[in-house]
């Protein structure tokens, strides 16, 4: 069972992914991406990992924004915790894998988006995955899979995608 899901920034994917989540009891292993706020302004994002559906009380550097505003961004958070967290998921056989977001923070870091493609096509544990809504050849050959759901919230409302993922899952947890 896979969904994937993406939009422009403020679409709700996220917000989606959650309510789906809560809807079905399922408790998410995998991670999700925040940005980081300091004094009103967004310094960068961290990563999350999430263990029995809740995100670990401190996130790990993944960006920071320089002073001249180019964005840094620290591979080994990908590397290590982003492939600790698919990895322990996967090993703990969680009830579902949630992966928010996907996107060109870690379009060259190979280590990283091995573990992602690993989780998205193994067949066990439901998949949930946000996908940046970006032109880049990981997102676009995850988006290209032919099987899953496909929720572009873009192009559809959020209730509609809402009422379309649970029916898509209850569909598929009737077939296991």
């Amino acid at each position: 069972m896979l969904m994937m899901v993406t939009g422009l920034p403020g679409t709700g994917k996220s917000t989606l992914c959650q309510r789906i989540l809560n809807a079905l009891g399922w408790k998410a292993g995998g991670f999700c991406t925040m940005p980081v706020i300091h004094e009103g302004k967004r310094i960068g994002f961290d990563l999350f990992p999430l263990e029995e559906g809740k995100r670990t009380p401190a996130g790990f550097p993944m960006a920071r924004f320089k002073e001249n505003g180019e964005l840094k961004i620290d591979p080994d958070a990908f590397t290590v915790m982003g492939v600790k967290a698919i990895e322990r998921s996967l090993k703990d056989k969680s009830e579902c894998i949630l992966m928010d977001e996907i996107g060109r923070f870690e379009k060259d870091i190979p280590a990283f988006l091995d573990g992602v493609w690993n989780a998205i096509v193994q067949k066990e544990i439901p998949v949930l995955v946000v996908l940046k809504k970006e032109n880049l050849p990981f997102t676009g050959k995850v988006w290209s899979l032919e099987e899953g759901l496909h929720v572009d919230l873009d192009r559809m409302g959020r209730e509609e995608a809402f009422q379309m993922a649970l029916d898509y899952f209850k569909k598929e947890e009737k077939k296991r």
